[in-house]
């Protein structure tokens, strides 16, 4: 999967590409977070020019494909909504 978007608050189809095993070439872009779905992971390069994007296009081509990705589990809808009412339950005192 290739991210190139300028502006993204949450790389939501970027996340679900990397769960699936796919391999993912993510743009660097200051107001998107890409990247940081990228940053120090195997199957994830970034890039910032359109020449390092060809050059890892051809570069990843080798790598072994994945039908499923286990890291990405915390993104897990019900992963991160125990987050959240952990965080709300720490903030709130209920008497």
């Amino acid at each position: 999967v290739v991210a190139t978007a300028t502006w993204e608050t949450f790389a939501t189809e970027l996340l679900w590409a990397l769960a699936c095993g796919c391999v993912a070439l993510v743009e660097y872009q200051a107001d998107s977070s890409a990247h940081e779905l990228v940053e120090g992971r195997a199957r994830g390069r970034l890039v910032t020019t359109p020449a390092e994007l060809a050059d890892e296009f051809v570069a990843v081509a080798d790598l072994d494909r994945k039908t499923i990705e286990r890291d990405f589990a915390e993104y897990d809808h019900d992963a991160v909504l125990d987050r959240y009412v952990e965080a709300y339950r720490s903030l709130v005192t209920i008497d």
